[in-house]
């Protein structure tokens, strides 16, 4: 086990695909959960030129992006290609806002001739605009979109400033070493997750993993070693995780991963498949070849049972114990 998990310092990014974030193409779902309270939507200072009718602007190379200011803690941008992305409450938009407010297709965003336009979609609750309940218009970098409790503004970002953002994104959020998450991030992704389920009635399941006998690495090829060791371990992890699921570095030689919408029976299944895919990988360094295992504990919730993911955390880490003392190289599920 890892002596140092409370001692990690780790810098980091974030990828973006899976209902991952702060700078990510629409190509799948994005995932927003909520539970501040509602803001008035009022005007805030402007960081950008712009008139007030569609914003196809002057700068033809800029990017054009929805930014989520409010709940703050969704502090993420959201890129838009040519076309239309929906947005609601169900799992076949693609922007899902996990808020009881919005309705599971709520309205649609299209991006067309350097313009912005949003449609309510005969939502329940409405799209306000600034404010009033909107049918169809246009919406301007001045705008607030208001959808259930989510507010979110058009910005135009221009590449350069893209890249700079990416670059302090990823030091905030990637772990060092490895290039995965890192434990921080992971977990406020976690409590996002844990309170979209609760509402959504879904399940979730956390997973722990050790690399087994990590100190022996360490001690007879070199922490160089070592260090290569854990790299080669998250790219396999990373490799052969599903889409949806997330995973981090917990800290040393741990790992940690979130299953949305899986129970304990798939959960094994999954984790089986990347146990094996650890113990067939081979390592090198410096002309010698080292091979690991990892052992692994799970831990399942469906949403009436889910209260605090620190104690759906602790079940898994429980598991790994067992796993440790079963034998390693194997995979336990807490019962």
């Amino acid at each position: 086990m890892s002596a140092d998990r409370e001692t990690e310092n780790n810098q980091q990014s974030i990828e973006a695909a899976e209902g991952k974030t702060l700078i990510r193409p629409a190509l799948a779902p994005v995932h927003l959960g909520n539970t501040a309270e509602t803001p008035a939507v009022t005007d805030e200072d402007q960081t950008q030129a712009g008139g007030s009718g569609g914003v196809a602007t002057d700068f033809a190379r800029n990017i054009p992006f929805l930014r989520v200011i409010h709940p703050r803690e969704f502090t993420q941008r959201i890129r838009l290609n040519e076309g239309t992305m929906i947005i609601g409450r169900g799992q076949n938009a693609d922007i899902i806002l996990h808020d009881s407010q919005v309705s599971r297709i709520h309205s649609k965003i299209t991006y067309s001739g350097g313009k912005i336009f949003v449609e309510d979609l005969g939502s329940t609750n409405g799209t306000l605009l600034d404010g009033r309940p909107v049918k169809l218009d246009s919406l301007t970098i001045h705008s607030r979109l208001q959808i259930g409790r989510f507010v979110l503004k058009a910005e135009f970002k221009d590449p350069d400033e893209i890249s700079y953002d990416d670059k302090i994104l990823a030091a905030a959020t990637t772990d060092s070493l490895t290039g995965v998450p890192n434990r921080q991030w992971l977990l406020e992704q976690g409590v996002t997750f844990l309170k979209a389920f609760k509402e959504n009635k879904r399940l979730l399941s956390a997973v722990m993993i050790d690399v087994d006998h990590f100190k022996r690495v360490n001690d007879e090829y070199g922490h160089q070693a070592g260090d290569q060791v854990l790299c080669d371990v998250a790219a396999v992890l990373q490799k052969n995780k599903r889409e949806l699921d997330l995973l981090g570095r917990y800290g040393g030689e741990e790992f940690l991963m979130f299953l949305p919408h899986t129970q304990h029976d798939e959960a094994e299944m999954v984790c089986q498949r990347i146990r094996s895919a650890i113990e067939e990988h081979v390592s090198e360094f410096e002309g010698h070849t080292i091979k690991v295992t990892i052992s692994v504990g799970v831990a399942s919730e469906s949403f009436d049972a889910l209260h605090a993911l620190d104690g759906l955390i602790r079940r898994a880490d429980d598991a790994l114990y067992e796993a440790k003392r079963e034998g390693r190289n194997r995979v336990v599920v807490s019962q």
